[in-house]
């Protein structure tokens, strides 16, 4: 069998979750299985020599619309699609009111004229969306042109189904979950400590620094116990925020940041912490709460509104609403006391969630098509 897998041109440079999920499960499925792989980023790539095209990621709406519309066009192809979605709604409290002022994806969905009337009905309501009719009606076209849908979770698909007004269990019949996998290391990590100098027991987060990763709500969350340090891993992708970022974490004290880190020298951040913490507004499920945990690092997430807990971290992480202050702190600190048997986590993590086992997933829903 031979298959495109369709993806963002910056893939290998922007890395995130769906480049890693891209890469792991060609990687695997060419070792496991009569497969025959190309990352294919752009649309004059795909013709007819592929078996199965198979779309990553509804969020890179033009690059994914015009895989579509390519894919749409051969004859005899399948079309797969991994859509590595959550619901694109923010709710707001006065934590989180202003998040207009920082970069959230908008712009690719909305024409300039629209936004301004957007925001302002948005705020006025307290419940700002960054998305509208259009791209609804686009995620549904892509649903409707699909021939499986792959999501990472079934939560992932019920958020799916209800953004697109479609009635609950409309998909049973066109999808196969595919849970993601995670990577584990076995490094010296001790060499890796006069390199850094990290503080004893500090909390972690990795990720980009951004609205929706909500770094800003954790040093606001944590402002009255500066002797908890608090870690930053993760590139700027938001100046704007990225500076109102910095000021508060001056004002506070005990704030590390560090913005390229390679990523195997990452794990070794993961078994000096207290705990991960990553109380997006946005995961699906969040890699790095699972590489934690396949170190031995305990969690805290955000809840079942914004990351599908059932899947992945039931009974096995400490679960916060990201909007509230009360309740990161709450967690933080309820987790950091919370005894835990940490190596048993670590074995279910390292046998539950594995690419190799992603792979077979991915390859059980293309033999529904065959």
């Amino acid at each position: 069998m031979k298959v495109a897998f369709c993806i963002r041109a910056d893939y290998n440079k922007n890395i995130g979750g769906d480049s890693i999920q891209c890469l792991k499960t060609k990687e695997n499925l060419e070792k496991l299985y009569d497969i025959h792989v190309d990352i294919v980023t752009q649309i004059d790539e795909l013709n007819n020599s592929y078996d199965l095209i198979h779309i990553f990621n509804l969020a890179t709406l033009a690059e994914t619309k015009a895989f579509f519309k390519k894919a749409v066009s051969l004859k005899n192809v399948k079309i797969a699609l991994s859509p590595i979605f959550w619901n694109y709604y923010y709710p707001a409290t006065k934590d989180v009111a202003k998040i207009f002022n920082f970069n959230i994806p908008t712009r690719e969905w909305h024409t300039q004229a629209s936004l301004g009337i957007i925001k302002t009905i948005s705020l006025l309501l307290k419940k700002p969306w960054a998305v509208s009719s259009p791209f609804k009606k686009f995620c549904r076209e892509c649903i409707e042109y699909s021939d499986i849908i792959l999501p990472n979770s079934i939560e992932e698909l019920s958020e799916l189904e209800n953004f697109v007004n479609l009635p609950a269990g409309s998909l049973n019949q066109k999808h196969h979950v595919v849970l993601n996998g995670t990577e584990f290391s076995e490094h010296n990590y001790e060499n890796f400590e006069p390199e850094f100098n990290l503080p004893s027991n500090f909390i972690l987060q990795v990720g980009r620094i951004e609205f929706l990763k909500n770094q800003l709500n954790i040093v606001k969350a944590l402002f009255n116990n500066p002797e908890i340090p608090i870690v930053f891993i993760g590139r700027v992708n938001d100046e704007a925020y990225a500076n109102k970022l910095y000021k508060i974490s001056k004002l506070r004290g005990n704030v590390f940041f560090f913005s390229e880190v390679p990523h195997e020298k990452v794990f070794f951040f993961y078994k000096k912490a207290a705990l991960h913490i990553l109380p997006s507004f946005r995961e699906s499920p969040g890699l790095v709460s699972l590489e934690a945990l396949s170190q031995g690092c305990k969690i805290v997430v955000a809840d079942k509104r914004f990351t599908p807990v059932e899947s992945y971290f039931k009974n096995i992480a400490t679960v916060i609403n990201p909007s509230s202050l009360s309740s990161i702190k709450n967690g933080v600190l309820h987790e950091m006391n919370m005894q835990r048997d940490m190596t048993a986590i670590n074995n279910f993590i390292r046998n539950a969630f594995t690419w190799p086992n992603a792979a077979k997933a991915t390859f059980e829903a293309y033999k529904k098509l065959y």
